[in-house]
């Protein structure tokens, strides 16, 4: 606790030079974190009140194209039609660097003559099945681990079990119809409060008007379809 407030002491002197920044990153969301010190702890400063919140996405499909070329031409290894290829990686990946890496890595391992769009599909068919890969299954125990009671975690497996089977975006009322149709739950609001945090940490992502929600990466979605999903 005073770990973070000192942060924020420091910030605040020096913020008028400019000579220093701060970033504060990690695996899960602090305002997890901040929610069970404030429970557990009684704690009631405000650490984060004066950063912003930048969620980092994927590169771009020029970026993608470069990081493509460098893992695998400067590797020997040539792509058919160089532009259909990295088009494919590109919105099969969503730009995620951790995955595009994965695949072009696959690729290298088979060391093919000429580099396909089909091995791109055959190296996201491995990552969607491969029990070694930690990254998604991570992500799905960060849930089990932080979330602040059994309902929310109960709730939020449960919408992410809908939303995996959805392509596009979901009301906020077919999801909340959806959960009480699987699980007991005590008032409606609670789901949406899910549902908030589902977005605070990236799982989902939200349009208004009204309210509607979806994976925010279709890689996520699909391996949640795969491998946690209920039909």
């Amino acid at each position: 606790m005073e770990f973070l407030s000192t942060l924020r002491e420091i910030r605040q002197e020096w913020e008028s030079s400019n000579q220093i920044r701060f970033i504060l990153a990690g695996s899960i969301g602090l305002h997890l974190v901040l929610d069970q010190l404030r429970k557990e702890e009684g704690y009631t400063d405000k650490p984060t009140n004066d950063m912003m919140n930048i969620p980092l996405g994927g590169m771009t499909e020029a970026e993608t194209t470069l990081m493509c070329e460098r893992y695998l031409e400067d590797e020997g290894i040539p792509r058919e039609a160089p532009d259909a290829f990295s088009a494919h990686l590109y919105t099969k990946t969503e730009g995620l660097p951790l995955y595009i890496q994965y695949i072009c890595e696959q690729i290298q391992n088979r060391k093919p003559a000429m580099a396909t769009v089909g091995d791109i599909d055959l190296g996201l068919d491995k990552l969607m099945n491969d029990t070694e890969i930690e990254w998604f299954r991570d992500a799905a125990k960060r849930i089990d681990d932080y979330y602040p009671t059994v309902d929310d975690k109960d709730i939020a497996h449960c919408v992410l079990d809908c939303l995996s089977n959805e392509e596009g975006l979901m009301t906020e009322d077919a999801i909340i119809d959806y959960v009480k149709s699987q699980i007991s739950v005590e008032r409606p609001r609670k789901v949406t409060e899910v549902l908030e945090l589902l977005v605070q940490d990236h799982y989902l992502c939200r349009a208004t008007e009204p309210r509607r929600y979806a994976f925010t990466y279709r890689i996520m979605r699909e391996w949640w379809r795969i491998n946690r999903g209920q039909d």
